[in-house]
């Protein structure tokens, strides 16, 4: 248990940060008194000030040191990055070429608590250059070290004063509010007299520092440009493109820096609003936080906590692990240690869970991903569970996780979910259990019904549980608007739109607003989308005669853009609804394209080897089912074959799901043999076009 000195340290800065008008951030990772009372005096000092913010161990996306403790940034002072070193002066055995020689433990160490921070600082001042315009004046960027556990009696009685930069150091007496406020006034006035800078910054200087924490390598990788390619080309478009979009919204990042532990909650979102971004986030975040506060955080048993990670689609299993894996280095600057987070789809965490030794019968999936059994599985679980339960409860114990974080939660029976709140044990301090739900209505592309959640067995109505991310950012509104119309059957047969108003959830997008515009309008028959605000062309249709023409243009289109245009053969994403009548799709375009420009083709669906790694690599084509390419994006998509899409409410979300997979350019193809899909594709497109004009 805490100690109660504890406590009060971290209720005293809980209490400092809900007075303060100044946003705080990160206020959960906190690890101790020291990190503390420099918080506390920050706040005391400048939270009077609603125009800036207090962050703690905040990272940018390209970190290669340990994050600050400490970054204030406001107005009057610019950005202050602090390292806080909360060892008493006993333990600093000398100071010598500004590395302090620490002893812990009997063992002595040299750290430079300067340098580290000087680091930091330069870290972030990259970070804000890049989100800043060419020649935009960034703010003053400043850094110091605080020892708040040593007194200035005992550092100059120590003689320490001689060796460090006594304008940079913040002892015991530094952290008095009036004083630390003056001191930092009058540091700041200086240096911006040094370097002609104008104090107050502006608010788009504060903005830009905001957007440097938000500049997340789980987004996007960099990739190294390509000098050869003239910038003409929509290859070099792409390339800059996907190396611009770096940042997280800030939407994205307060939901990432959520408190989620010993609650449900449910995060519903738009298609591209960045829920598996945010949900790699979370779990990363909550896995720090959980290992640097053990003892308080988890009751006696695991030396670390245990959590989960789980998706129905298996070809996303890989995506999620590498963007966990990414937000966590990038956190911590280390690896998540060994069986702390288990990423799978349902049944493998089921499996992994009897493989390390769980005492009951695996069920296996029947088909190619058992959605019909889905319900009848889990109730199977549960049967065996419970009987564990009642006749050896301590065998079940060691098996249990502290928390499950759910992407696309509504691929997901109703049963599914009280398997896996069987699988969770009670937080100690609530009694409730961590299950965090990512959901879509749109992409229902299984046609679940979604659940009751109190039925379930959850409370999502209280306080802030249940949340919507409002805003897409991975598709433009011309790909997103048309997908939706498809969806609830703008064009369709009558009574279609009435039996897609729930399944695709308008009355909520309708009365939820992005700005001063509600998220979707509708005018006549059409939808007009507001949630989604990049723009760029009109998603292309192309109706064929025959198969065997279809798939000519396809070949050829692909080949044009390969060879012609310089793009990435892993920025193009070919999907179908079924795959029957492209299997011989791979073999055409290895035939017809030149040697070396491609090295191979992946194909995650069906019993293929490529649905248990990441669907996009470089230099490699990927074709798929839109199952298979559930969760994951490409700036061009063909979905191929549109007419073989059933316009049933299955049919229609699964040609939402393959349409949201493109970013930018989206081409629709199919034979023109109606009635199907593929036609309504044409009405729904002539009739935005049209609408578009006429404003």
């Amino acid at each position: 248990m805490p100690e109660a000195r504890d406590l009060d340290w971290r209720g005293e800065l809980k209490r400092q940060a809900r007075q303060a008008r100044l946003e705080v951030l990160g206020i959960d990772d906190v690890r101790d008194q020291a990190q503390a009372r420099v918080g506390i005096a920050l706040l005391k000092a400048f939270g009077d000030h609603a125009g800036g913010f207090l962050y703690f161990e905040p990272c940018t996306a390209r970190s290669t040191q340990r994050p600050a403790d400490a970054v204030l940034c406001h107005p009057l002072v610019g950005v202050v990055v602090v390292e806080v070193k909360g060892y008493p002066i006993s333990m600093i055995e000398r100071i010598s070429g500004g590395s302090f020689y620490v002893r812990r433990k009997g063992l002595m160490r040299p750290e430079n608590p300067f340098q580290q921070v000087r680091l930091a600082m330069f870290e972030i001042k990259n970070a804000v250059e890049r989100a800043s315009e060419p020649g935009e004046q960034i703010p003053l960027l400043e850094y110091f070290v605080s020892l708040p556990n040593i007194s200035r009696s005992d550092w100059e009685a120590a003689g320490f004063h001689q060796c460090v930069e006594m304008d940079r150091l913040w002892l015991a007496e530094d952290l008095g509010n009036d004083s630390l406020r003056q001191r930092l006034m009058e540091f700041a006035s200086g240096k911006q007299k040094l370097l002609g800078m104008n104090l107050p910054f502006t608010a788009r200087q504060i903005e830009l520092v905001r957007r440097a924490f938000g500049d997340s390598a789980v987004i996007q990788q960099q990739r190294p440009v390509r000098r050869e390619v003239s910038q003409e080309r929509l290859g070099a478009y792409i390339d800059d493109l996907l190396n611009s979009d770096k940042y997280l919204s800030a939407e994205q990042q307060e939901l990432s820096r959520l408190e989620v532990r010993g609650q449900p909650r449910l995060i519903r979102g738009v298609a591209g609003s960045g829920k598996t971004v945010v949900l790699a986030n979370m779990t990363a975040r909550y896995v720090k936080r959980a290992l640097t506060q053990q003892g308080e955080l988890f009751q006696p048993g695991p030396a670390a906590p245990r959590v989960a990670v789980v998706c129905f689609n298996r070809a996303l299993v890989s995506l999620i692990r590498s963007k966990i894996h990414d937000s966590y280095a990038q956190q911590t600057m280390g690896a998540i240690p060994d069986g702390v987070v288990k990423i799978s789809h349902l049944n493998g965490l089921m499996w992994d869970l009897i493989e390390e030794g769980l005492p009951i019968h695996y069920v296996r999936i029947q088909g190619e991903d058992g959605v019909e059994e889905a319900a009848k599985r889990a109730a199977e679980y549960r049967r065996q569970l419970a009987e564990l339960r009642a006749q050896r409860e301590a065998a079940l114990e060691p098996f249990l996780l502290d928390a499950m974080f759910v992407d696309e939660g509504q691929d997901f029976e109703e049963e599914e979910f009280r398997l896996l709140l069987d699988l969770i044990r009670p937080d100690r301090r609530t009694g409730e259990k961590t299950l965090i739900i990512f959901y879509d209505d749109a992409q229902n592309l299984y046609g679940r019904t979604r659940p009751v959640w109190r039925h379930v067995g959850i409370d999502v109505q209280r306080g802030d549980r249940s949340r919507v991310m409002k805003e897409c950012f991975r598709n433009t509104r011309q790909i997103v608007e048309f997908a939706f119309n498809l969806l609830i059957g703008s064009c369709g047969p009558p009574g279609v739109r009435a039996e897609m108003k729930a399944f695709a959830d308008l009355d909520t997008l309708r009365n939820r607003r992005l700005g001063d515009k509600p998220l979707i309008e509708e005018q006549g028959e059409l939808v007009r989308v507001h949630f989604a605000r990049g723009s760029w062309a009109w998603p292309r249709v192309h109706l064929f005669p025959s198969r065997e023409q279809e798939l000519e243009w396809v070949v050829s289109e692909l080949r044009r853009l390969i060879v012609e245009e310089s793009v990435r053969p892993e920025d193009i994403l070919v999907e179908f609804h079924v795959s029957t009548e492209f299997r011989d799709l791979g073999e055409r375009i290895r035939s017809r394209l030149p040697a070396g420009s491609i090295e191979g083709i992946l194909q995650p669906y069906g019993r293929s080897a490529d649905r248990d790694k990441l669907i996009f690599r470089p230099n490699h084509l990927t074709l798929s089912t839109t199952k298979g390419a559930k969760g994951y994006d490409a700036p061009v998509v063909f979905l191929v074959g549109a007419d073989l899409f059933p316009a049933t409410t299955e049919g229609r979300a699964s040609f939402y799901v393959g349409a949201t997979r493109a970013r930018l350019l989206l081409n629709v193809s199919g034979l023109a043999h109606p009635p199907s899909l593929l036609q309504e594709c044409t009405a729904v497109l002539s009739k935005l076009q049209a609408a578009e004009q006429g404003q």
